[in-house]
């Protein structure tokens, strides 16, 4: 699809009328992209007047091949690629008074008004991103409240639209400025092309290759990557909302480029985080289920309950302890622990072990499940805290359970609280009932 795009481009630029635009914007990797005819950059080729001039070319300094233009919600960045350096081209015929032609300013009309009307009203925001320019203000930065001036033929330019259009096109060229016709009437037939007032309300940062890549910035998608290549970002004023035209006209008006877009507002960031309910007390109420489970088959010798072919999906009755291991029989596996009961201590957390495993490395409360990765036939549960003591917490410890077929077998018993060491006498006592013995001895002697 993107091969396509590129061809349907190349298409235009060689076949459409001469005033066309070139190629619509197209959104990509995040960037919205607008090439430009490769035909249609002029060049003074030598002295004299009427200046002799070139169009196109690879080695035309002002030609430019495509703008991208990238809305991050609370900042914007900006690309250019083309033949023309960031800080312009030395003029060697001597016809540009300060030696050198600079890029113009960067416009932006949210107006829906044509470039004119928004500039006689001061309603155009502009970037100036080239220090060396004509404009009427001095610093770089993101600027509101924007006129707009013409240096053209300060710079030994076009004095005009209509005669740079004518001019390209007498040299086989194709004039375009992107997304606009170069015939277009939102430019009319003046050449503005710098600030010429308003307010600055902030910075740019410049953007080095490898954080434009980082970016996702891509003209080699579009066969569009000139000599050099460059950006910078703002952040995003409130007024770039809505549908948009920018644009970029070098100081002479030898090339220019225009994108239609459209900037949306800010993301709403989202709301805090509930905060975790408080683990004591936690209450809740025991299911019917529960308070009424499936009870123990008969119980074996070594003490294990068991409960034989009974169907899946139910509640099962041990008697709370400190902790309860269950072992399927019969070709059972168990799948799931469906839920957790309620009311068996103040806390109600239970941990699950596989073998000598804690799974999940958390604790279990009612309401939850824990789904085993693959059938098991062995697992413990226990308490953390607040061991039960029956007659403290009357519900019962029911566990629900499920297996790989509509019915299993299993068994469960408790788990033996682990003994207490005897007391051992201190060494003062051991020693002195030592000496009370001897002495019984050698009284019985006598």
């Amino acid at each position: 699809m993107r091969n396509r795009i590129i061809q349907v481009c190349a298409g235009i630029a060689l076949a459409v009328a001469a005033v066309e635009p070139s190629c619509a914007a197209t959104l990509y990797n995040g960037w919205n992209y607008v090439i430009d005819s490769q035909t249609d950059g002029t060049q003074r080729t030598g002295p004299g007047s009427p200046a002799p001039f070139q169009v196109g070319g690879s080695d035309n300094p002002f030609e430019m091949y495509g703008m991208a233009i990238r809305d991050d919600g609370d900042r914007v960045s900006v690309a250019f690629t083309g033949n023309m350096p960031l800080g312009g081209v030395n003029d060697p015929w001597g016809t540009v008074p300060d030696g050198n032609t600079a890029w113009g300013d960067l416009f932006f009309n949210f107006t829906g008004e044509d470039f004119a009307t928004a500039s006689a009203r001061g309603d155009l925001a502009a970037i100036r991103f080239a220090g060396n320019n004509g404009a009427g203000v001095n610093q770089l930065g993101v600027y509101t409240n924007v006129t707009a001036r013409s240096v053209s033929v300060q710079n030994d330019g076009w004095s005009s639209v209509s005669r740079y259009s004518n001019g390209v096109q007498s040299r086989g060229g194709n004039p375009s400025m992107g997304d606009l016709a170069m015939n277009d009437s939102y430019f009319g037939d003046q050449t503005l092309n710098v600030i010429n007032s308003g307010q600055r309300i902030g910075d740019i940062d410049f953007l080095s290759g490898l954080e434009l890549s980082n970016l996702g910035l891509d003209f080699n998608n579009f066969n569009a990557s000139g000599r050099e290549t460059f950006g910078f970002s703002f952040e995003k004023p409130d007024g770039f909302i809505g549908s948009y035209i920018a644009h970029i006209i070098a100081e002479c008006f030898n090339d220019g480029i225009a994108a239609r877009g459209l900037m949306t507002l800010p993301p709403v960031p989202p709301p805090p985080p509930e905060p975790e309910p408080p683990s004591i007390p936690f209450e809740c109420e025991p299911t019917n289920g529960q308070l009424n489970p499936v009870l123990p088959t008969y119980v074996d010798a070594e003490g294990w309950r068991v409960f034989e072919n009974v169907p899946g999906g139910l509640w099962y009755d041990p008697d709370a302890h400190m902790g309860f291991e269950f072992q399927a029989r019969g070709g059972t596996s168990f799948t799931e622990i469906e839920d957790f009961p309620c009311g068996i201590s103040a806390n109600d957390e239970f941990e699950v072990f596989v073998g000598a495993k804690r799974y999940g490395n958390k604790t279990y409360r009612p309401g939850e499940s824990l789904t085993f990765p693959y059938p098991v036939q062995y697992f413990t549960i226990q308490f953390p805290y607040n061991h039960p003591r029956r007659g403290e917490y009357p519900n019962p410890f029911a566990i629900k359970l499920d297996f790989p077929a509509e019915r299993g077998t299993f068994s469960y018993r408790l788990i033996p609280p682990v003994p207490e060491p005897p007391d051992v006498p201190e060494p003062s006592l051991k020693w002195g009932l030592l000496l009370l013995g001897v002495l019984v001895i050698i009284a019985r002697k006598r």
